[in-house]
């Protein structure tokens, strides 16, 4: 992050002549300055308060942060003109050295860590900083006998860089590889490419349109913001009957994989509660994940009328 250099006097300048030369003791000296804060400086206040650290925006903000650490973070390649692929997908696993890829992973969890611990970092700051700036409004004419112009003026340009920067670190990007990847012998003729980290939205389920009958149960799922349906994405489903009252009943879990956003599970115990979870099927570039919604269903009863 870079830092202001602009400096804006508020002292007082020494005047010439026999009309500036005071009695040094003088108490209006001693007198607090009540005259108002410069309007350029209120003016910018209440620009950035109702701008980038307006509470619509920083409400925004909020969601952001929390879905993207609800995300999925995967590896993905990127090639000049090409579309970009899931690491997994790509023919560079046939030849990548597996040892190396796991270190790799690694780095890749480090760095999604540290890209959210900065974005909760920078948004604790932009709230922290509207309340600050609403206090300097409401100080006005102590605000510069507070803090001087020159301080108001840098907490302002924190502010708006810190507001840049939050933007800046929402999006992932290109993934620091310390090793090297593929063998020498392996590289020759190889097109030119880059590991790029990629955020993929949560799966959620919905809620609205799933169903429980008395054997059974038909659940809908979708990923956030995603407005169509991927028709090659697989999704894992994990199942687990609640309060099992015997051993047979405890086992009663298990894990199934879908292909689309909606599936029927039969032979399931009337009146009774399942948990379900729902998630991407795992694949190799999977470097980070540590939500997935999960969802209580009860079946009704085999005595219920429909």
């Amino acid at each position: 992050m870079s830092t202001d250099n602009t400096c804006v006097s508020t002292s007082s300048r020494t005047r010439c002549g026999p009309d500036g030369l005071g009695d040094t003791n003088d108490r209006s000296r001693l007198k607090p300055n009540t005259s108002p804060a410069p309007l350029n400086i209120e003016s910018d206040i209440t620009d950035l308060l109702s701008t980038r650290l307006s509470l619509d925006q920083l409400q925004t903000n909020y969601r952001k942060l929390e879905l993207l650490k609800n995300s999925a973070f995967y590896i993905m390649v990127k090639q000049q003109n090409l579309p970009q692929l899931d690491i997994s997908d790509s023919t560079l696993m046939s030849i990548i050295d597996l040892s190396r890829f796991q270190r790799v992973k690694r780095d890749g969890k480090n760095q999604v860590k540290l890209q959210l611990a900065l974005l909760e970092m920078l948004y604790a700051e932009l709230t922290r900083g509207r309340e600050e700036l609403k206090d300097i409004l409401a100080q006005k004419g102590a605000t510069s006998l507070m803090l001087g112009e020159a301080v108001i003026q840098e907490k302002i340009y924190r502010l708006h860089q810190a507001a840049e920067d939050f933007d800046a670190v929402l999006i992932p990007g290109t993934l620091h590889v310390k090793h090297s990847l593929i063998p020498v012998l392996e590289r020759r003729g190889l097109t030119k490419f880059q590991l790029v980290l990629e955020a993929k939205k949560p799966v959620m389920f919905n809620r609205e349109e799933t169903q429980a009958f008395c054997d059974s149960v038909v659940l809908h799922w979708y990923v956030d913001e995603q407005e169509q349906h991927k028709p090659d994405e697989k999704f894992e489903i994990e199942y687990k009957l609640l309060n099992p009252s015997n051993n047979d009943k405890a086992r009663e879990f298990g894990v199934v994989v879908f292909p689309g956003y909606v599936t029927k599970l039969t032979d399931m115990r009337p009146d009774s509660s399942y948990e379900f979870t729902v998630k991407r099927l795992e694949d190799t570039g999977l470097v980070y994940r540590v939500w997935n919604d999960t969802i209580i269903v009860t079946t009704s009863s085999p005595h219920t009328s429909r």
